[in-house]
């Protein structure tokens, strides 16, 4: 199937044409359902992490890209576009924009969005996800601190104090895509985008981010 002209419109017609590897012959499939499903969120992870696919933006132009990379997840686990989550293309001129002008002209995206922006995505997911915040301290000296009530599929974002909003606030953002043990927070193995990581152990993670400017939240993901 392709869409004709390869428009972007909605309503655009769509038809059985000769597979020409162009953008429009390309096609993303969406659980249809409510639920969100976790295997799936993991599945696109691991088949992504280093990869930038042309349906959505590749804002590797930006500082982190982390936020992006997870909504993506959420979205191929089932999570539904509503009001102000949501990217639509407009076009295909700036499928790697180098600035927000380039990317407002080929992308429809909330301003500003929770799904690319770190800061945004924890501000709403705070409101939307069970989540609970700690040191990178806590972590590596109390692994087990509410373990089981996180795991696969699930949202662990490191926060950085941000004297602007004299707050922490989102500053990189990974999906649990394996538990070596559920007992034992160190064995949580997360993937993202911007250094394209696949199954980096949390415990690592917050080895290098151990100071006093950083916070780990986590977000419990329904």
């Amino acid at each position: 199937m392709t869409v004709q002209n390869a428009s972007c419109s909605e309503g655009a017609n769509v038809f059985q044409y000769t597979y020409n590897g162009t953008h429009n012959d390309e096609w993303l499939f969406e659980v249809s359902a409510s639920t969100y499903y976790k295997s799936e969120a993991i599945r696109y992870a691991l088949a992504n992490y280093d990869n930038y696919l042309n349906t959505y933006p590749n804002l590797s132009y930006t500082v982190d890209e982390s936020a992006n990379f997870v909504s993506q997840c959420f979205s191929s686990g089932g999570k539904k576009y509503n009001d102000v989550w949501y990217v639509y293309k407009l076009n295909n001129t700036y499928l790697t924009p180098q600035n927000d002008t380039q990317l407002n002209y080929s992308w429809d995206i909330y301003n500003p969005s929770p799904w690319t922006s770190e800061v945004y995505f924890y501000i709403y997911w705070s409101i939307y996800a069970a989540h609970d915040t700690f040191t990178p301290a806590d972590i590596i000296n109390n692994n087990s601190a509410t373990s089981t009530v996180y795991g696969k599929g699930d949202v662990v974002q490191i926060l950085k104090w941000d004297s602007t909003w004299l707050d922490y606030v989102g500053h990189k953002t990974m999906l649990v895509t394996n538990v070596d043990d559920p007992d034992n927070k160190n064995t949580f193995k997360m993937t993202y985008h911007s250094q394209n990581t696949p199954g980096r152990r949390l415990l690592y993670i917050c080895s290098n981010y151990n100071t006093s400017d950083y916070r780990v939240r986590f977000y419990k993901i329904v």
